[in-house]
């Protein structure tokens, strides 16, 4: 009788952890991906992917400090990351921070495409919403370039729609009517700040400007014609 309830306990345990095995490829966790304020445990390289490249800070947090502006295409070794309520930190040791939606990690699991979708994209507020990897993984896309489909989801089917590259490439479809990105597009060559009216020209980059006042420009002319001055260095 005991080696029979043993063995219901182990087939039961064994059904549990395969049905945690099957959700888990195809939804992450329900609401945000990574909880606010919880550091997560990663190790890889990240590849500065922003149009001016990424800020790098001393901290994460509100009190965060601006160090520099690291060059775009370089690439750095992350050890973890934390999502704050302005975004993901990619966690690059001591205590720098590399700004999330202006970076990428490699793809070599669902996670990771996620991953690479709220940092660039923001992750979701609402409770009822959940990510998800589509048809269980890569799928075959035109010229040979495999992809993931990340979806944000909720209880009356999917909300938003992303494609993910192999080289952490994020890719938001036309369609998606709700998750926006935590700070505005990088459209345009220039860069304003909307607290001081200054603007930044390519060639200036050691510069930081908070996300919420952050404006992009088509050309220095758009910028005046504005009532923005170019800065001074």
């Amino acid at each position: 009788m005991k080696v029979k309830k043993v063995l219901v306990t182990v087939f039961g345990a064994l059904i549990v952890g395969l049905t945690g095995l099957f959700v888990g490829n195809q939804q992450v966790q329900a609401a945000a991906f990574r909880p606010v304020d919880t550091f997560q445990h990663y190790v890889g390289t990240a590849t500065i992917n922003g149009t001016w490249g990424a800020n790098l800070f001393s901290g994460n947090d509100q009190n965060k400090v601006f160090q520099k502006v690291l060059p775009k295409d370089s690439q750095w070794q992350i050890f973890g990351y934390t999502h704050r309520s302005d975004g993901y930190y990619y966690y690059a040791g001591g205590d720098l921070w590399i700004q999330g939606n202006q970076a990428k990690v490699p793809v070599n699991s669902g996670t990771e495409a996620i991953l690479n979708t709220v940092a660039t994209y923001g992750d979701v507020s609402n409770p009822a919403n959940y990510w998800r990897i589509a048809s269980n993984g890569w799928i075959n896309g035109y010229w040979g370039n495999h992809y993931m489909e990340v979806t944000n989801n909720n209880g009356g089917g999917v909300v938003a729609t992303y494609i993910v590259y192999g080289n952490g490439d994020a890719v938001a479809l036309a369609n998606n009517p709700t998750v926006q990105p935590e700070q505005p597009n990088q459209t345009g060559s220039i860069v304003g700040n909307k607290a001081s009216r200054i603007y930044h020209t390519p060639d200036q980059r050691n510069y930081y400007i908070h996300p919420k006042n952050i404006i992009y420009f088509a050309s220095e002319q758009e910028a005046i014609n504005a009532g923005y001055r170019k800065a001074f260095h």
